[in-house]
C-alpha cells in the first residue's frame, strides 16, 4: 500500500503500481472484492469506498475484512 486516506466514511487505498501495468493491481483487488460480495470502485491503482450513511460497526468490519482478504490474495 502506498497511502490510505479518508473523509468521514468515504475512503481510499492507493496501491503500489505493478511495473509496466499501472491500474492492474487495483482492478484485481476490485474483482476479488466483487467475488466476495463487496462493491468498490477503482481508478488507476486507487480503491475507493463509499459505504451507505446508515451502516453499523459490524458491517464496516465486514467490508474491511473482505478488502484485507482480497489484498492478500492479489499480493
Amino acid at each position: 500500500m502506498k497511502d490510505i486516506r479518508n473523509l468521514g466514511l468515504m475512503g481510499a487505498i492507493e496501491l503500489e503500481s505493478l511495473v509496466g501495468a499501472p491500474g492492474t493491481r487495483a482492478y484485481e483487488v476490485f474483482l476479488k472484492c466483487m467475488e466476495k460480495g463487496l462493491l468498490t470502485r477503482f481508478t488507476g491503482d486507487i480503491l475507493a469506498f463509499s459505504p451507505p450513511l446508515i451502516i453499523n460497526e459490524n458491517q464496516i468490519e465486514e467490508i474491511f475484512s473482505i478488502v484485507k482478504k482480497a489484498l492478500h490474495e492479489v499480493d
